[in-house]
């Protein structure tokens, strides 16, 4: 079997995943014991997720005009806890750039929006997200949504140099976020326990 996970497995895995979520107290493998080439792929596997996420949801309607529920997100958080934060690193940018040029918008005041709002969530997963944290996905992915959205209407606070937008907004976003933290969290724990059981095959194999 080569290095690279077996994306048939991965996807099987999917599918009985969304019939029976894995638990959040599922292994907790310090990333230093796989393979580079191994956290290549399943980061590969992760951003290309993310970016799919990313995508989908523009064409979401939107509670407010700016609001987004940061679904990617599910991505890196799930690459915290399987591959470490320099992999979560990589997954968090390549969501916001690719997404980013592939709706053209590098530069413009959504690609702010995302970039700051991608960075503050990263930031709360690198505080509670890391492979041996007692928190749950569903916990983490609120926290850091609750951050994505804060910093999304930051941005919006200063492109439109008016604070009263942040004050009038903030408990809608407030709420928007517990909502979207829930379903990010969700995704990222089948994303996590999807993975980590291909990753299990495949060490059984090698046994």
């Amino acid at each position: 079997m080569t290095e690279l996970v077996k994306w048939d497995m991965i996807w099987m895995g999917l599918l009985t995943e969304m019939k029976s979520p894995a638990d959040s107290k599922h292994r907790n493998i310090a990333p230093c014991s796989r393979s580079i080439s191994l956290l290549l792929a399943v980061s590969g596997l992760l951003a290309a997720g993310a970016m799919a996420l990313s995508l989908i949801e523009r064409g979401f309607p939107r509670p407010l005009p700016w609001a987004r529920p940061g679904l990617g997100n599910s991505m890196v958080l799930a690459s915290f806890r399987i591959s470490g934060s320099v992999a979560a690193a990589g997954v968090a940018l390549a969501k916001v750039f690719c997404s980013s040029l592939v709706n053209g918008g590098i530069g413009g005041p959504s690609f702010f929006m995302a970039l700051a709002g991608t960075a503050a969530a990263y930031c709360v997963m690198a505080i509670l997200g890391r492979v041996n944290s007692p928190l749950s996905e569903i916990g983490v992915s609120v926290a850091s949504a609750f951050a994505h959205s804060m910093a999304q209407l930051g941005v919006i606070t200063v492109s439109l140099a008016d604070t009263g937008v942040f004050w009038t907004q903030a408990g809608p976003m407030v709420l928007f976020s517990i909502i979207a933290g829930y379903i990010t969290g969700v995704l990222a724990r089948i994303a996590i326990g999807t993975i980590e059981r291909a990753l299990d095959r495949r060490e059984n194999d090698h046994e």
